[in-house]
């Protein structure tokens, strides 16, 4: 039986990257949480209920507020796209509900990996993106 692209990316990609830059359980509580503003989805081949998916996570840009992330979703194995998913997090403040800026060690940990990408020359499926180019100044 086969399944969409879409039904494949509707888990959450960017979980694991928002546990290794330190969001757990005690900065959700006090400090806040990344929320998705926007996504933009390319569906571009089909799925299987038992295939094996991997997820690479390209982090485009990052500032105070704001994640920019790239996903590419392909079948285990396979060098060809399944679908990719450029996405927009801000940051929302815990107490307020509104979003501001980033704390603490994941604040270090977000724009050290933001440093780290900037490094790195766009890798093809980076500029395949859905959004228009914009430079993350940190005003939102």
């Amino acid at each position: 039986m086969a399944t969409s692209p879409k039904a494949a990316t509707s888990i959450s990609s960017e979980r694991p990257l928002l546990r290794y830059i330190g969001l757990d359980g005690e900065y959700l509580s006090n400090s806040g949480s990344y929320r998705t503003v926007e996504t933009h989805l390319f569906h571009l081949r089909a799925l299987y209920a038992c295939d094996r998916v991997q997820v690479l996570t390209q982090v485009l840009g990052a500032d105070d507020k704001r994640l920019h992330l790239f996903h590419v979703l392909t079948r285990e194995g396979d060098q060809a796209s399944a679908a990719t998913a450029e996405q927009m997090l801000i940051h929302v403040d815990a107490g307020s509900g509104r979003s501001g800026p980033v704390q603490g060690d994941v604040r270090g940990s977000v724009l050290e990996l933001a440093r780290l990408q900037s490094c790195h020359v766009r890798s093809a499926p980076a500029q395949a993106s859905g959004f228009a180019e914009r430079e993350l100044t940190g005003s939102t």
